[in-house]
């Protein structure tokens, strides 16, 4: 009975040629389902890291500017050509602006201070990556505008809430006093800059501080 038993399994195996669909089936669905988890895995990491990339192009503009000012503040002859530079960050928006504003001609020896004209450059914001503004507790609304304003000489920093008016000049000052005929309101304390695509999971903050310029993520 037993020998029956054993060879009656073997003949059942041995016609066993290859799967049956269900089972093919089966393992199709389960190969899918990780390829479509690894898929999503690797689409939020990009999509992570373009944020976390447009934070870090951010603070290395910022620092630009910083770095542009104490360059031409490090001039001893008051005839040199005073700059300042502006990283003016719009809430709600797409973009922000690296602003270098210059006098026509070099300072006159004596003069106390010299007109200045801007030179705009946009940063316009890739992967529909958008900035939100706050200081401390006060949130920007969508189109309010914080300046972070580097001058020189004497590498005078900054930071003013307000639109800055591309027909009006900027006076700056060739002594340790900058004064601005850019209006706005000085911001002191800490600015939040957040940079989102809209998944606060992936939201990425550069904060400000108001009193020196110096940027971290």
């Amino acid at each position: 009975m037993n020998y029956r038993a054993s060879k009656s399994r073997l003949i059942f195996l041995g016609n066993r040629k290859g799967f049956t669909l269900v089972e093919i089936m089966v393992v199709m669905t389960m190969t899918a389902v990780m390829f479509s988890l690894g898929a999503l895995a690797m689409m939020s990491a990009n999509r992570q890291n373009q944020v976390l990339a447009a934070a870090r192009e951010f603070q290395s503009t910022v620092r630009q500017a910083a770095n542009e000012s104490i360059t031409v503040s490090n001039a001893t002859d008051q005839t040199i050509s005073a700059k300042a530079w502006s990283v003016a960050i719009t809430s709600g928006a797409g973009e922000y602006s690296l602003d270098s504003y210059y006098p026509a001609s070099p300072i006159p020896s004596g003069e106390a201070s010299a007109e200045l004209t801007k030179s705009p450059k946009i940063i316009n914001l890739q992967n529909n990556i958008q900035i939100t503004v706050s200081v401390d507790d006060d949130s920007y609304s969508d189109n309010d505008v914080l300046n972070l304003i580097f001058s020189s000489p004497f590498a005078k920093f900054n930071a003013r809430k307000g639109i800055i008016n591309n027909l009006d000049p900027w006076d700056i000052s060739t002594s340790d006093e900058a004064t601005y005929s850019s209006g706005g309101s000085s911001e002191t304390g800490t600015a939040t800059v957040k940079f989102s695509n809209g998944t606060a999971s992936m939201d990425v903050d550069v904060t400000i501080d108001l009193g020196t310029g110096e940027t971290s993520i």
